[in-house]
């Protein structure tokens, strides 16, 4: 069998290659970020410094929309001063997994 992933006396094994593979891709995905968050810098500073909402060029469009801000309760002070309203309105969400990989050197 060609699997990437098993499970032998309750201890995972993933294949090598499949793992320095993705330690690769998770190197140039950081990298990808760190490009993309800093050419996005510079392009709306760029607009913003010239007053200018949309531009294109050199094979891209950038747009600047602004927004009004978020709205939102302060939870932890509702339920300080009005408990019975803070958990007649309180919902409870969906019971869900979640999972934490760190790939170890």
């Amino acid at each position: 069998m060609n699997e990437i992933i098993t499970l032998e006396n309750n201890n995972i094994q993933v294949k090598e290659d499949y793992i320095n593979t993705y330690k690769e891709l998770k190197k140039a995905a950081e990298k990808f970020e760190l490009m993309d968050k800093e050419l996005k810098q510079k392009i709306k500073d760029l607009m913003t410094e010239n007053n200018i909402e949309k531009i294109s060029g050199c094979g891209i469009y950038a747009e600047i929309k602004y927004s009004k801000g978020r709205k939102s309760v302060d939870t932890k002070r509702l339920e300080q001063e009005l408990p019975d309203i803070y958990e007649e309105y309180l919902k409870q969400g969906d019971p869900y997994s979640s999972l934490t990989l760190k790939i170890l050197d």
